[in-house]
């Protein structure tokens, strides 16, 4: 009757685009469990559980395609019956512990002697033999409904077990209601107890042997949840692979291996939509192949294809070539030529890396004294006494700073911001103060409220987690201010970096949707709403050049590499929650991405392995096809290099080099025609002269 009536609610309950309705339906199913429950076991005298075991199989069968919203649905009773079950299975535990000590029934003994946990595993043997005798007695029907089943499906369902749910819960109430119903005189004195009459004792004795009755029961059903969680639990995988019920490995790492190899194709295509942002133009691709193995080894041609991956699905209209001048000398091998930069490693350091450590721990410091100095303000940067109605900018400031909230949110979507931590807490705070600034009238001006809630919550985080990192330094006998320095300017250009990205792109939204259809033009109210984000984008830029170029260099690197591994990790979780991947498996690459982010964090490397100098990337980069240097924009920049002195040089000494090599194939030629023999070690020719002399030859 109540899964009926359930179904008669759902039923019109048919607004599908009202999330009010799709509330109130997932309302009404707990509502209906616990008005179902209540009615069953107390007013009518019936089993409340079995009761709401009936209303669930009748919503399941017919009321499934009645819901509005079916993941909001799920996702409610997903949470809500791991809580009950964990509240359930505690409660039950704990029960169970007490009824079996037997305490309340035959002081000072146990209830469940060595005799009854005989009887215990004796049950349990015969309840898996009774499931089985059931599952084969019905297995010629099984096998020919529906889609069929096996006779090795059949084996594991009898093995399977009971999850103990139902069970324990029915246990449960059996016992409370016996309680309930056989009362017993407890703490009499001697006087009260020689009062007693024959028939008052028979029934004290009646109501004890109810109560023993009822907790071996419980104790039983108890014991067999315990003994299916034991046993069976742990042995039904090897038993499923016994059975080959389970995909074969081989198989299935081949699959697996493939959704690896299209994780590392999107985590390159990502890296180049990065690469075209103007923030990004600077990312040092060493520190980025060092924090994620997939794409250490891909070459020129996968480089290549993810570009044009990312140009295919961009609109024309949007497209902005990537910035490949960091990544090319890294990926492109010449003919010959070693895959890294064949200069001492001395000489191998760019000019960003080439300080001293003392250097770089004297730039910290003064960065972080940047960093602390900037404790923000509340004064207003905009005079507001212009010609237009103050109502509507206010009402357009509100907002803009709606949509600013969304971009946050679509930061943490995509991996640029962390759900928790320092960061995401000061964003967080900033943008509460320039709404409440708003809702007064006030101009925004939430970058100077940002640098207050900074500095309010940046001193005590700073001193934890500088004694966090003393400790550790001192068990591996390492220095420590370099480090404690360098996370707090890590802080602080995240910060930035997600405060000017999150403003611009709220601010190209507002645009579109507050211009005028068709025309393109802004009212005098959103132009001010306009310029107030400006000049709050400006403020937090100015903020960030006053860091060291080197340390906001390192942390964009690692901040690139965060985000791409967030964006591995929503990669995987798609296909878990397509069926593509099991949960298992997906775990497995989350664990992973989760320990490469760890390390991105804690990293505190300045120079990362095979780094090479401007000089070998421009000569590493000149050899590249003059086709793709003009497409991706890097020819200027190449003849640039060439007419500077240090190409000068570099030009000059390969001149050198091709006249030396000249000879020696001269040399070499008159040799072999006279038949003189000499040590090839005394010559220096390339694998290119080689060739041309075959060609030659």
């Amino acid at each position: 009757a109540f899964g009926v009536g359930l179904l008669i609610i759902l039923f019109n309950l048919n607004r599908r685009l009202s999330g009010e309705d799709s509330v109130v339906q997932v309302v009404a199913t707990i509502t209906t469990a616990y008005l179902a429950f209540f009615t069953s076991e107390i007013l009518a005298g019936c089993s409340g559980i079995i009761a709401i075991v009936f209303c669930g199989v009748t919503t399941k069968a017919f009321g499934e395609t009645l819901y509005n919203d079916s993941h909001l649905s799920h996702h409610f009773w997903e949470i809500t019956e791991y809580l009950l079950n964990t509240l359930l299975f505690a409660l039950g535990g704990c029960v169970w512990g007490d009824v079996i000590a037997g305490r309340d029934y035959l002081p000072n003994e146990f209830l469940f002697g060595g005799r009854d946990w005989g009887f215990l595993f004796l049950l349990f043997i015969m309840v898996t033999i009774i499931r089985f005798f059931l599952v084969f007695s019905f297995y010629p029907i099984t096998s020919r409904i529906g889609i069929g089943q096996n006779w090795r499906e059949a084996v594991f369902m009898s093995y399977g077990g009971l999850r103990g749910a139902v069970g324990i819960a029915l246990a449960m109430s059996l016992h409370a209601e016996i309680v309930h119903f056989t009362p017993l005189p407890f703490d009499l004195t001697p006087e009260e107890e020689a009062l007693l009459t024959v028939e008052q004792i028979n029934q004290i004795e009646k109501h004890l042997l109810y109560r023993s009755y009822s907790a071996k029961l419980f104790g039983f059903v108890g014991g067999i949840a315990l003994l299916t969680l034991v046993i069976n639990g742990p042995t039904c995988g090897p038993l499923l692979k016994k059975l080959g019920l389970v995909t074969p490995s081989e198989t299935r790492q081949k699959v697996v291996e493939n959704y690896r190899q299209h994780m590392t194709q999107f985590v390159l295509v990502e890296y180049v939509a990065l690469l075209t942002e103007a923030r990004f133009q600077d990312v040092d691709f060493t520190v980025v192949k060092d924090h994620i193995a997939w794409i250490k080894d891909i070459n020129y041609d996968q480089l290549m294809a993810a570009v044009k991956r990312h140009k295919d699905r961009t609109p024309s209209s949007m497209y902005v070539c990537p910035n490949l001048k960091n990544v090319i000398p890294y990926v492109y091998k010449h003919a010959g030529e070693p895959i890294y930069d064949d200069e001492p490693k001395d000489e191998r350091r760019s000019s960003v890396r080439s300080l001293r450590r003392s250097e770089m721990i004297r730039l910290g410091h003064r960065s972080a004294r940047r960093v602390r100095r900037s404790t923000g303000n509340r004064s207003t940067v905009f005079d507001l006494r212009h010609h237009y109605d103050k109502k509507t900018v206010d009402e357009e400031r509100l907002v803009f700073l709606k949509i600013l909230r969304s971009a946050y949110h679509r930061l943490i979507d995509h991996g640029e911001l962390e759900t928790r931590g320092f960061i995401v807490h000061s964003l967080g705070s900033g943008l509460e103060y320039a709404e409440d600034a708003a809702a007064r009238g006030l101009p925004l001006s939430d970058w100077n409220a940002v640098e207050v809630a900074s500095n309010s919550f940046l001193k005590p985080a700073e001193h934890v987690l500088h004694k966090l990192f003393r400790l550790k330094k001192i068990w591996k006998h390492k220095e420590i201010d370099f480090e404690s320095d360098f996370h707090i300017v890590q802080l602080k250009v995240r910060q930035i970096l997600a405060f000017v990205h999150a403003h611009e792109w709220a601010r190209k939204v507002f645009k579109e949707e507050f211009s005028k259809c068709g025309k393109g033009v802004l009212t005098a109210a959103e132009k001010i709403v306009l310029d107030e984000c400006d000049e709050q984008i400006k403020l937090a830029e100015n903020a960030l050049k006053e860091l060291d170029d080197e340390d906001v260099q390192v942390v964009k690197s690692h901040y690139v590499c965060h985000i791409l591994l967030n964006r591995a990790a929503y990669y995987f979780k798609k296909l878990k929650k397509h069926g593509l991947m099991t949960e298992r498996e997906a775990g497995m690459f989350l664990e992973e991405i989760e320990e490469n982010i760890y390390d991105v964090l804690k990293c505190r490397e300045t120079e990362h392995t095979n780094e090479m100098s401007e000089r070998g990337k421009m000569r590493r980069l000149s050899n590249a096809p003059p086709e793709d240097l003009s497409t991706w924009n890097l020819l200027a920049e190449i003849r640039q290099f060439v007419d500077s002195p240090e190409g000068g040089d570099q030009r000059k000494e390969q001149d050198e080099k091709h006249e030396e090599s000249q000879e020696n194939k001269e040399h070499l030629l008159e040799a072999e025609k006279e038949g003189v023999e000499f040590d090839s070690s005394d010559l220096i020719i390339s694998n290119a002269d080689i060739e041309a002399m075959n060609a030659e030859m």
